[in-house]
């Protein structure tokens, strides 16, 4: 009997006597100007955002001006930070101008910059993608929806300081539910396709919300169960998209840190980036938000040809070692408990070692010798 596919395992990486020539080769030449040619490029971007950003209220959307200015300067950006990594974009497909949603299967970091290549949107981001300071002002710009995480009652005052400004850098109001602010913006702007935004002649609408619902990455060739919040949306239209990866380094980062995420797209030489739309959906009458995710995500792995898995993303961070096993879904448990953590791994191969589907067997083997 076969093993099924890990979501975190690594499928193609080539051998240590192969691969650690190339990347001394790499980090001695063209790593370090394609990773300052990034940053300057993220710093500029920052700047141009902070600067449109005080001409706009955090709370509402962009200006009509400001916001015809937004759409081809992100594209802009998104293909220029593409290309410091080595990386040409092609687009297939049609972007729907009426979808409130845009929703795809998750592989890496560069997936943001990727989506920004095709003109952008609001994504739903983690609070600490904040901490950087040119980061910061983009995401202010493009209206990001912020994952906050409540301040315990005996965190230190710094930390209730910076969760005070948090909140008015991105207007959230304390409560409110991610699933509760993309509702609103669905509302507003059908409001605003109903009158054709005469009502309001100075702010556009509310950017797109890009989501990830996945909500975390997983193997490109597969796709995790996906979050249902979006999919509860009432009057919702939701776009489906996926993204390709043919480059000469395989990006696949998986069961190692951001850093090393980054230190590996700047180390692949080159290769294309592909981002194909799929046709607009919204939800049946009789459809409920679990069936209307089922069908989206088989419409993406049947276009994208990977395979939909049955685990989630809980599944997905218990192996990570951030939480209890007690999360796991049954069958991620039925499949994979005998796997144990990436930590039991490393134990055995290396505290650098990256889960390969193939060792999945002489894992579980080592494993079970070792109780």
């Amino acid at each position: 009997m076969s093993t099924p596919i890990h979501p975190l395992a690594v499928q193609k990486r080539w051998p240590w006597y192969v691969r650690e020539p190339l990347t001394f080769i790499a980090f001695c030449t063209y790593v370090p100007l394609k990773a300052c040619l990034m940053f300057f490029v993220l710093f500029i971007a920052g700047i141009t955002a902070k600067i449109y950003q005080n001409y706009t209220n955090p709370s509402r959307p962009m200006t009509k001006k400001i916001y015809k200015q937004f759409v081809p300067r992100t594209k802009f950006v998104g293909r220029l930070l593409l290309l410091c990594h080595g990386l040409l974009y092609k687009e297939y497909g049609t972007q729907d101008p009426k979808a409130h949603v845009v929703v795809a299967n998750h592989q890496n970091y560069l997936d943001a910059a990727i989506i920004a290549a095709s003109g952008g949107g609001s994504a739903v981001a983690s609070q600490g993608m904040a901490n950087m300071w040119c980061l910061k002002q983009i995401m202010q710009l493009s209206r990001v929806l912020v994952v906050s995480r409540p301040v315990p009652k005996d965190a230190s005052q710094s930390d209730k300081i910076k969760q005070a400004l948090l909140y008015r850098d991105f207007a959230i109001t304390p409560g409110r539910s991610i699933r509760e602010q993309m509702q609103i913006r669905v509302n507003e702007n059908n409001n605003y396709d109903r009158d054709n935004g005469f009502k309001n002649k100075k702010e556009a609408k509310w950017p797109k919300i890009i989501m990830f619902p996945e909500g975390t990455i997983s193997s490109s060739d597969t796709l995790l169960q996906f979050r249902t919040s979006v999919f509860t949306l009432d009057q919702c239209i939701i776009q489906p998209y996926y993204i390709k990866y043919k480059t000469f380094m395989s990006l696949e980062w998986l069961t190692n840190s951001g850093y090393d995420a980054m230190c590996r797209s700047l180390l692949n030489p080159f290769g294309k980036v592909e981002l194909h739309w799929l046709p607009s959906v919204q939800r049946h009458k009789n459809e409920t938000p679990q069936e209307f995710a089922l069908r989206v995500q088989q419409t993406i792995c049947e276009a994208a040809g990977i395979q939909l898995t049955k685990y989630t993303n809980d599944d997905m961070f218990y192996y990570l070692g951030f939480k209890d096993i007690s999360v796991c879904s049954q069958d991620y448990l039925n499949d994979f408990e005998k796997l144990g953590t990436i930590k039991d791994a490393r134990k055995l191969y290396g505290k650098n070692y990256e889960l390969k589907q193939q060792d999945i067997p002489k894992i579980v083997a080592a494993l079970a010798k070792n109780k």
